[in-house]
């Protein structure tokens, strides 16, 4: 866990305040970078008034941005990354001397769109035990980061230095109230994910942490790390995120765990304080040591998530809780050896941590969970509803309804309808299904009169954004048969949100035909598809990356594909997660654009194979082969130079008949 003591200056917040309201009267204006104006970030940032806009051109831009009283909106196309480097400087506005590329002091500053990597210079940047390595640290400042992507804030070998992806805080005794939201962003290959102090006497910061994904890098055996963590002053709502691989294994820390979302009060440590409430819903954790652990949570609620297994080192649990009256309500937790731990006199900690106090367990359900619930001595709790698998079936509700129906054969079509047949109209939010050739929607009568009809949303042939009419016309997975060639454009196969994951079955599968997509940091992103049937790639073009995310399971296959770089790339592939990763008869030439050694295959898990693929530049690193990857087979490839393939994964590992290379490394 981490301490933090700052202040700030009340003439400092003055000034800023008086500075906001002379500017309000100013024309807000946008401001783009680069151009003959504003050839920097900072000079655009430097020139902006209030309520300005800074539009960010795809690039790769390196140099710390400072905003210092300013309310702002910076807003990336895509392709621009923000981008550390070991020169720059500790950061004004953090008095424990951290070093952000990005940081932000008595300001409201909106950040969209924009990619942060930290180059793993964790350790680089500042003198060991001073300041951190962070993406974007707002100090006393109010802030929104929205579709923004953050790799790299750790380092190179895995060691002691610290870094966060973003750092929040507002901790003086009359610290004034800001407020701070993360949304629909990506955190990969990082130490610690979010984190946020306010003040010990009040809550000074309502925090919203909604719908990102947070994978980090357990288990580690030399640094503790959280998804989230949360201290004193600070209090919100955390929904609908994905929040994975989070472990300890050493011995070295005061509190050897990896938390995938942590909030503790450490104002007075080694005391514990009272939090502000939190609300904690609809969020999936994933192989994290101990999922989420409240310490002294008055009033906090935790419902509506799902806890799946646990990871290496000591305590795995899902949920761990002290303090008076927390909700836990409606989760579910699978295979682990702990589901719930209601903490008392804890055979470790003792009553260090604090004694959960008439805390509502209702309606969770546990599956393959050795222990469901503890109730360690001294803790109290009211249980309701437990449900143990296999779970009883639902129970059957009779009502009123009509059955509308319409032939299989035409998809895409969606049921509207009206209590008057010249409308409103608006869709019919029952789940379809198909029986007898038919797809078919019942709709509850409730006693009133209504008009239903069928509409196509987009037509067959009709122009639309990439994707659209294919995932309304032809396909319930992801899209088919498709061209893309406006910039900045790409394909993206999110958990396949199309018809067949809205009808309730999951992530969906695709293949994808005479694709293509131009100057963009991330061609291809695959985060999640069906585990036996994946998604597969034949005769595509793609002017950038592909990129398997962490959490995928089903194969990704390319056929005949080709990949060229842009200024920015530095892979063609990325493969991060535990899928199988098959290559064949591509060709590869523009990675590592900067010259700086990155290969253009990089593989950090699951299994890969490439076959008879062609890469083309001379001189390059063609294929890294990291920890965690398990299994590969590389055959009948064409390198150029000694640089083909480097093997530091300890895997199952085949190179032959390969051409222009030294062959394999490591």
């Amino acid at each position: 866990m981490k301490e933090l003591t700052e202040t700030r200056s009340k003439v400092s917040f003055a000034v800023l305040i008086l500075g906001l309201a002379a500017a309000s009267f100013a024309t807000a204006a946008d401001l783009n970078v680069p151009t003959a104006g504003y050839p920097t970030i900072q000079a655009a940032v430097n020139a902006a008034n209030t309520d300005d806009t800074i539009h960010i051109a795809p690039g790769v831009y390196t140099g710390q941005v400072q905003i210092i009283s300013k309310t702002l909106t910076l807003i990336g196309q895509p392709g621009a990354i923000l981008r550390a480097t070991e020169t720059m400087p500790p950061f004004s506005g953090s008095p424990r001397g951290n070093v952000p590329i990005m940081g932000i002091r008595y300001s409201q500053v909106t950040v969209r769109g924009l990619t942060f990597e930290g180059e793993r210079l964790a350790g680089r940047v500042a003198p060991p035990g001073l300041g951190h390595l962070v993406g974007i640290y707002f100090r006393q400042s109010s802030g929104n980061v929205e579709s923004c992507a953050f790799y790299g804030f750790r380092e190179s070998t895995p060691g002691t230095a610290s870094a966060n992806v973003i750092t929040v805080v507002s901790v003086a005794a009359d610290a004034t109230d800001v407020n701070f939201r993360v949304v629909g962003s990506t955190f990969a290959d990082n130490y610690d994910g979010i984190f946020c102090v306010g003040s010990a006497t009040h809550q000074s910061i309502n925090v919203t942490v909604e719908n990102n994904t947070i994978v980090g890098p357990g288990p580690l055996e030399n640094l503790d790390c959280q998804g989230i963590f949360i201290r004193e002053g600070v209090g919100g709502r955390i929904a609908g995120n994905t929040i994975s691989r989070y472990s300890y294994v050493g011995t070295a820390a005061a509190f050897p765990i990896g938390f995938g979302i942590l909030a503790a009060n450490e104002a007075n440590s080694p005391a514990f304080g009272i939090l502000q409430p939190l609300i904690i819903e609809g969020n999936t954790l994933r192989d994290n040591q101990a999922h989420i652990v409240l310490i002294k949570g008055d009033g906090s609620v935790v419902r509506n998530n799902r806890f799946q297994g646990t990871a290496p080192g000591i305590i795995p649990a899902g949920l761990g809780v002290t303090g008076n009256g927390v909700v836990i309500a409606n989760n579910q937790f699978e295979k682990m050896s702990e589901g719930i731990r209601l903490m008392g006199n804890d055979p470790t900690f003792g009553t260090l941590l604090g004694i959960a106090v008439d805390a509502q367990v209702a309606s969770n359900r546990f599956c393959e969970v050795t222990t469901p619930i503890t109730v360690q001595p001294l803790a109290s709790a009211t249980q309701t509803g437990t449900l143990l698998c296999p779970f009883p079936p639902p129970p059957l509700a009779i009502a009123p309804a009509v059955l509308l129906s319409w032939p299989a054969e035409d998809d895409g079509w969606t049921v509207e309808s009206a209590t008057s047949v010249d409308g409103p109209w608006a869709a019919s939010d029952a789940t379809p299904f198909t029986q007898d050739g038919r797809h078919s929607i019942a709709v509850p009568t409730d006693g009133e009169h209504r008009f239903f009809r069928l509409r196509n949303p987009c037509p067959f042939g009709q122009a639309a954004g990439f994707g659209e009419q294919l995932c309304a016309r032809q396909s319930p997975s992801v899209k088919l048969n498709c061209e893309d060639y406006s910039h900045g454009q790409r394909i993206r196969a999110l958990d396949g949100r199309c018809l067949r994951h809205q009808q309730g079955h999951g992530p969906g599968n695709a293949v994808v035909t005479q694709s293509g997509s131009d100057i963009c940091p991330v061609a291809v992103r695959v985060d999640r598809t069906q585990n036996h049937a994946g998604v597969q790639f034949v005769n595509g073009q793609f002017m950038s990356t592909l990129e398997v995310g962490p959490e995928n399971r089903g194969p990704v296959k390319l056929t005949n594909c080709g990949f060229w770089g842009t200024e920015a790339t530095r892979e063609h592939v990325r493969h991060l997660g535990p899928s199988s990763l098959i290559l064949t008869a591509c060709h590869f030439t523009g990675w590592d654009h900067a010259r700086k050694g990155d290969p253009c295959i990089r593989a950090a898990g699951g299994r890969l194979i490439v076959n008879g693929c062609d890469f083309m530049d001379d001189g390059k690193q063609a294929i890294l082969l990291e920890k965690g990857l398990k299994a590969a087979t590389i055959l009948g490839c064409c390198f150029r130079g000694a640089k083909g393939v480097e093997d530091q994964s300890g895997g199952d590992v085949q190179v032959g008949l390969n051409t222009g290379t030294a062959g394999r490394k490591g």
